[in-house]
Parts: structure tokens; C-alpha cells; sequence
């Protein structure tokens, strides 16, 4: 329709001046962190028995 004025929802709109981005952290419950604190342990455990299979050759 050429004389269509109704807004377009699929267009990306950058932000308006007053809307600001909220770059703070967020804070993570103990829930959310158990993943990463897994992962982090499982990744430290597999180096650690590198080394020592290693060593122990």
C-alpha cells in the first residue's frame, strides 16, 4: 500500500537518546553459577589427569 503510515513491527529501531543500556553485572544465584562452576571443575580435572598421566609414563 503506497500511502500505508502504520508503523513497521519487523524493522530493527535503534534506541532513543533516553534509553540508556544497562551495562552493570549480573548478579547470578547459586543455581544459575552450578553449571559454570561444573564445567569449570570438569575442564581443570581433565588437565590435571593429563599431567599426571603424563608424568606417571
Amino acid at each position: 500500500m503506497p500511502n500505508d503510515n502504520t508503523p513497521r513491527h519487523d524493522c530493527a529501531h535503534s534506541p532513543t537518546p533516553q534509553q540508556e543500556i544497562d551495562y552493570t553485572p549480573k548478579n547470578y544465584s547459586l543455581r544459575e553459577s552450578m553449571p559454570t562452576l561444573l564445567k569449570f571443575l570438569a575442564i581443570a580435572g581433565f588437565i590435571f589427569f593429563i599431567f599426571w598421566f603424563y608424568e606417571s609414563r
